[in-house]
């Protein structure tokens, strides 16, 4: 795809991710880069809580995990039906946009379950199914595409490495990392640094973050 030097250079389809300050992050799918603005798709909660002059932050990912960033002010709404999903934000068009290498690492605030369990270096291979693994469960309370802190009753003999499971909806994610904790009251408070992630398994993530979470 050519350079993003202006929201006049979206396509139709184009997903565009954004962030509303009292509602939380959405998805928005372009339906028309008019020359005198721009229209998208939107979730129904979203366009109920919008208004004309309000600011989104907005990131359109391009290849190779890099991202455009910008500002969207909200010219108008529309929801032709509230049975359906056709709900239409239109914004002026912008032309200041930045471009950074990597994607904004984003986070959220969450309540999910979480299966996990420690390993050595010798053995990272083992996988969920297998009969030794002693399977804990916690909780996590904050989840990026880079780490999730979760919260685990009772105390932890902390190994290296970290192996778990999120669920996202209806999808499932394996991740690895290295793991941090700290006792607090109770119980324990760990990071794990995601690491060895692919790029599909990543967007999984940042998808569920944009498509859930809500202020």
């Amino acid at each position: 795809m050519k350079k993003l030097k202006s929201t006049r250079d979206l396509r139709v389809n184009d997903v565009v991710r954004v962030y509303k300050k009292g509602f939380g992050y959405a998805t928005l799918s372009v339906i028309d880069a008019h020359d005198e603005y721009l229209s998208a798709r939107a979730d129904r909660a979203l366009v109920k809580s919008t208004a004309r002059g309000d600011i989104f932050d907005a990131y359109f990912w391009s290849e190779r995990n890099s991202s455009y960033e910008f500002k969207l002010e909200v010219l108008g709404v529309l929801s032709i039906d509230p049975n359906t999903d056709l709900n239409i934000i239109y914004f002026r068009h912008t032309g200041k946009i930045a471009w950074s290498n990597e994607r904004k690492c984003l986070q959220a605030d969450v309540d999910m379950p979480f299966s996990f369990f420690f390993f050595g270096v010798g053995d990272g291979s083992r996988v969920f199914s297998t009969k030794n693994v002693k399977l804990k469960k916690g909780k996590i309370f904050r989840l990026s595409d880079r780490e999730a802190h979760f919260r685990y009753r009772g105390s932890l003999d902390q190994g290296p490495f970290v192996k778990g499971r999120l669920s996202l909806g209806g999808e499932e994610v394996d991740v690895v990392g290295r793991i941090e904790c700290s006792r607090e009251g109770n119980g324990t408070d760990c990071v794990i640094h995601f690491s060895g992630m692919a790029g599909k398994e990543r967007e999984k993530i940042l998808d569920y973050i944009f498509t859930t979470y809500r202020e």
